[in-house]
Parts: structure tokens; sequence; C-alpha cells
């Protein structure tokens, strides 16, 4: 900047810079939370869909296998 611009211009440019930067660290922080919540859902629901699977599985063969009394 030249040297004709007033001190106040570059302090408050320098705080805009500070603030910018920490607003930005907070949201990457957030979006990397919100990832790992989202990839923790999607492994929680596919565990759900294979258990109900096996259980699903099992119970057919269960049926099939027992002889009837």
């Amino acid at each position: 900047m030249p040297s004709t611009e007033p001190s106040w211009v570059i302090a408050m440019l320098e705080k805009l810079v500070d603030k910018f930067v920490q607003e930005r660290t907070i949201l990457e922080k957030e979006m990397d939370s919100k990832y790992a919540y989202e990839m923790l859902m999607a492994e929680l629901k596919k565990s759900i869909e294979e258990a109900t699977e096996d259980r699903t599985e099992k119970a057919a063969t269960e049926l099939t296998t027992t002889p009837l009394a």
C-alpha cells in the first residue's frame, strides 16, 4: 500500500483478515465434524442393514431345518 494511506485503514484491514481467518477455521472444523458424522451414520446404517439381512437369513434357515413336531 502506498505510504499515503492512513494507518487506521491498514489496522482495519488487518483486523478483517484476522476475523476472516478465525471464521474460516471455525467453519473448517464444523465441516470436518459434519463429514465425520455423515461417515459414522453411513457406517451404522450399513451395519444395521447387514445385521437385518443376517437375521432374516438365519430365520429362514431355521424354518427350513427345524423339524415340525
